[in-house]
Protein backbone atom coordinates (compact mmCIF):
# COMPACT_ATOMS: atom_id res chain seq x y z
CA UNK A 1 0.00 0.00 0.00
CA UNK A 2 2.84 2.44 0.77
CA UNK A 3 4.48 1.69 -2.56
CA UNK A 4 1.25 2.55 -4.35
CA UNK A 5 0.99 5.85 -2.48
CA UNK A 6 4.64 6.69 -3.32
CA UNK A 7 4.01 6.05 -7.02
CA UNK A 8 0.92 8.23 -6.90
CA UNK A 9 2.86 11.09 -5.33
CA UNK A 10 5.83 10.73 -7.69
CA UNK A 11 3.65 10.75 -10.81
CA UNK A 12 1.12 13.34 -9.70
CA UNK A 13 3.67 15.95 -8.56
CA UNK A 14 4.93 16.75 -12.10
CA UNK A 15 1.35 16.79 -13.37
CA UNK A 16 0.27 19.27 -10.69
CA UNK A 17 3.38 21.40 -11.33
CA UNK A 18 2.75 21.60 -15.08
CA UNK A 19 -0.96 22.29 -14.55
CA UNK A 20 -0.11 25.11 -12.10
CA UNK A 21 2.34 26.65 -14.56
CA UNK A 22 -0.20 26.52 -17.39
CA UNK A 23 -2.80 28.10 -15.11
CA UNK A 24 -0.32 30.91 -14.30
CA UNK A 25 0.33 31.53 -18.01
CA UNK A 26 -3.38 31.63 -18.78
CA UNK A 27 -4.16 33.96 -15.86
CA UNK A 28 -1.29 36.37 -16.57
CA UNK A 29 -1.82 36.74 -20.33
CA UNK A 30 -3.52 39.95 -21.51
CA UNK A 31 -5.18 40.49 -24.88
CA UNK A 32 -7.22 43.65 -24.38
CA UNK A 33 -8.60 45.74 -27.27
CA UNK A 34 -10.34 49.06 -26.56
CA UNK A 35 -12.38 50.98 -29.15
CA UNK A 36 -14.05 53.51 -26.84
CA UNK A 37 -13.27 55.15 -23.53
CA UNK A 38 -9.95 55.44 -21.73
CA UNK A 39 -7.39 52.74 -20.98
CA UNK A 40 -3.73 52.77 -19.91
CA UNK A 41 -3.73 56.59 -19.85
CA UNK A 42 -4.85 56.95 -23.48
CA UNK A 43 -8.33 58.02 -24.63
CA UNK A 44 -10.05 56.93 -27.82
CA UNK A 45 -10.56 59.98 -30.05
CA UNK A 46 -7.59 61.93 -28.71
CA UNK A 47 -5.17 63.44 -31.21
CA UNK A 48 -1.69 62.16 -31.90
CA UNK A 49 -0.37 65.15 -29.98
CA UNK A 50 -2.35 64.24 -26.85
CA UNK A 51 -1.34 60.58 -27.19
CA UNK A 52 2.28 61.68 -27.50
CA UNK A 53 2.05 63.60 -24.21
CA UNK A 54 0.57 60.52 -22.52
CA UNK A 55 3.33 58.41 -24.03
CA UNK A 56 5.93 60.72 -22.50
CA UNK A 57 4.27 60.19 -19.10
CA UNK A 58 4.67 56.44 -19.57
CA UNK A 59 8.31 56.93 -20.50
CA UNK A 60 8.99 58.98 -17.36
CA UNK A 61 7.80 55.99 -15.31
CA UNK A 62 9.63 53.43 -17.44
CA UNK A 63 12.89 54.57 -19.11
CA UNK A 64 13.29 51.24 -20.99
CA UNK A 65 10.18 52.01 -23.03
CA UNK A 66 10.65 52.03 -26.80
CA UNK A 67 8.30 52.77 -29.70
CA UNK A 68 8.37 50.95 -33.00
CA UNK A 69 6.18 50.90 -36.08
CA UNK A 70 5.77 48.63 -39.06
CA UNK A 71 6.30 50.55 -42.29
CA UNK A 72 7.85 50.57 -45.74
CA UNK A 73 11.59 51.26 -45.65
CA UNK A 74 13.59 52.42 -48.67
CA UNK A 75 15.51 49.56 -50.23
CA UNK A 76 13.29 46.79 -48.85
CA UNK A 77 10.50 45.04 -50.73
CA UNK A 78 8.44 44.37 -47.60
CA UNK A 79 7.50 46.46 -44.60
CA UNK A 80 9.97 46.40 -41.71
CA UNK A 81 9.87 47.21 -38.01
CA UNK A 82 11.36 50.65 -37.37
CA UNK A 83 12.48 51.87 -33.96
CA UNK A 84 11.26 55.44 -33.47
CA UNK A 85 12.44 58.26 -31.27
CA UNK A 86 10.07 59.96 -28.86
CA UNK A 87 10.08 63.15 -30.92
CA UNK A 88 6.58 64.07 -32.00
CA UNK A 89 7.71 65.14 -35.47
CA UNK A 90 8.84 61.57 -36.13
CA UNK A 91 5.93 59.78 -34.44
CA UNK A 92 3.19 61.82 -36.14
CA UNK A 93 4.15 60.39 -39.56
CA UNK A 94 2.86 56.94 -38.56
CA UNK A 95 -0.66 55.69 -37.87
CA UNK A 96 0.38 52.83 -35.62
CA UNK A 97 2.73 53.02 -32.64
CA UNK A 98 3.81 49.84 -30.86
CA UNK A 99 5.06 50.67 -27.40
CA UNK A 100 7.29 47.96 -25.96
CA UNK A 101 7.16 48.33 -22.21
CA UNK A 102 10.34 46.47 -21.28
CA UNK A 103 12.74 47.50 -24.01
CA UNK A 104 13.62 46.04 -27.37
CA UNK A 105 13.17 42.39 -26.43
CA UNK A 106 9.68 42.78 -25.03
CA UNK A 107 7.36 42.13 -27.93
CA UNK A 108 5.35 40.05 -25.50
CA UNK A 109 4.64 43.09 -23.27
CA UNK A 110 3.34 45.97 -25.33
CA UNK A 111 0.61 48.48 -26.13
CA UNK A 112 -0.36 49.22 -29.73
CA UNK A 113 -1.95 52.58 -30.54
CA UNK A 114 -3.79 52.84 -33.86
CA UNK A 115 -4.77 56.19 -35.39
CA UNK A 116 -7.14 57.13 -38.21
CA UNK A 117 -7.47 60.72 -39.44
CA UNK A 118 -4.97 61.83 -36.76
CA UNK A 119 -7.19 60.49 -33.92
CA UNK A 120 -6.69 57.43 -31.73
CA UNK A 121 -9.15 54.69 -32.74
CA UNK A 122 -7.83 51.58 -30.98
CA UNK A 123 -5.73 50.68 -27.95
CA UNK A 124 -4.49 47.09 -27.87
CA UNK A 125 -2.64 45.68 -24.85
CA UNK A 126 -0.69 42.44 -25.16
CA UNK A 127 1.24 40.61 -22.46
CA UNK A 128 2.40 37.03 -22.21
CA UNK A 129 5.17 35.42 -20.20
CA UNK A 130 6.14 32.83 -22.79
CA UNK A 131 7.48 32.73 -26.31
CA UNK A 132 5.71 30.99 -29.17
CA UNK A 133 7.77 29.24 -31.86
Amino acid sequence: MNLRRAFLIVFSLPLVTVAGYLLFLWASTIHDSVDEGTKYGFTIGETKGAAHLNLLKWRNKNPELIVITYAKVDGYAQEQFIKLSFEFDELKKYDQWRVHLNGERSGSNSIRLTFENENLTNIYRHRQYYELP
